[in-house]
């Protein structure tokens, strides 16, 4: 990935639907050159623009869930546990016996029946941990690149929310999002079309889901504008330059709550920040362009507030990220499995 393509990349982390015309103007070449450096980013796995189940109706329930195995079994395990719809990222790290799933249930039910009755009677899986999220302080969607200046960066916000207005998606920065509707056949048919391709027009999407454009048109804007879905902007973040993950597993004093998640949510490079349940009630992992530049994130952080670390690792490996199966580089696959919001959760894969 050139400069340029990385430019695009990060425009599209901002603003996932933007049209073209506008990326190229905050990029600086034309929508033409725009669509053909996306073609060839999405052909080759390079980036691409998923859908992340926020919220339903129901009592979402999002939990990381530490999965052991012995290390001869690790591979065969992670094949089996990325089939699962439920499970919409997967990693692997310095433990070598040690799978971390990022799990979306549509209710606390679907985990449980995961984590005690899927994986418990699951031959290769020698014990779960699930830590259970109570609160997201930063998601995936919310990382960033840093390929545009501040100028680009403030353009391609303004163009984001007069996009979004456009399709009657936007509402003022603060505003609480309208009440989440449940899903029915038509909604999740959408979902799964986004899924496989977030950036997709409204014509193609009705014709995916045989539906119409304005109806289409009327669904996409209710799924975004109640925060039922989000889109975001993933890269192959080796091809793109930072090839490092790390993730934390910490305990936060109850006084030193609200400080710590001001002081985390405030520090550049974070992917993901959420509160937890259980002995580390905290979680939190970064994307890095060197080992030193984790060095440098746990040292901002701990002259900022007072944390016990319980645990931290490398995750070496993606196997899956927001359904999509990833390569051994972090490339996308031309598999997808699709995330139980938008199908019926279905049950592990028999294992031979």
């Amino acid at each position: 990935m050139d400069d340029v393509d990385r430019a695009i990349c990060h425009v599209l982390q901002i603003a996932p639907r933007l049209p073209w015309v506008d990326v190229g103007a905050v990029v600086g070449i034309s929508a033409t050159a725009c669509a053909a450096r996306w073609k060839r980013l999405t052909g080759e796995g390079l980036a691409w623009v998923s859908v992340q189940p926020v919220r339903t109706a129901g009592a979402q329930t999002t939990a990381i869930v530490e999965v052991r195995c012995a290390p001869a079994n690790r591979r065969a395990l992670a094949r089996t546990l990325a089939a699962d719809a439920r499970i919409v990222g997967l990693d692997e790290s310095t433990d070598a016996g040690l799978l971390l799933a990022t799990v979306i249930t549509p209710d606390l039910g679907g985990l449980t029946r995961l984590v005690l009755d899927d994986l418990g009677s699951c031959g290769d899986v020698a014990g779960v941990d699930a830590h259970v999220v109570t609160q997201v302080i930063r998601d995936g969607s919310a990382w960033r690149l840093d390929d545009l200046d501040s100028d680009q960066i403030a353009e391609a916000g303004r163009l984001d929310r007069l996009a979004r207005a456009d399709l009657g998606q936007w509402a003022p920065r603060g505003a609480a999002p309208a009440p989440a509707e449940p899903l029915g056949p038509e909604d999740r048919a959408l979902v799964a079309a986004l899924a496989r391709d977030g950036r997709a027009s409204v014509a193609e999407l009705a014709r995916r889901t045989q539906g119409t454009p304005a109806t289409v048109r009327r669904r996409l804007a209710r799924l975004v504008g109640t925060e039922t879905i989000r889109f975001r902007c993933e890269v192959a973040h080796a091809a793109a330059g930072w090839p490092i993950t790390a993730i934390w597993f910490a305990r936060v004093p109850p006084a030193e709550s609200e400080r710590t998640i001001a002081a985390l949510g405030s520090l550049a490079h974070l992917r993901l920040g959420v509160q937890t349940t259980g002995e580390a009630n905290l979680v939190f992992s970064v994307f890095s362009r060197s080992v030193a530049g984790v060095a440098s994130f746990e040292k901002a952080l701990g002259g900022s507030v007072r944390i016990e670390v319980l645990r931290s690792m490398f995750l070496l490996r993606s196997v899956k990220r927001m359904g999509w199966i990833v390569d051994e580089s972090g490339r996308r696959t031309g598999s997808l499995v699709v995330p139980a919001v938008a199908e019926a959760a279905a049950g592990l894969p028999s294992v031979p």
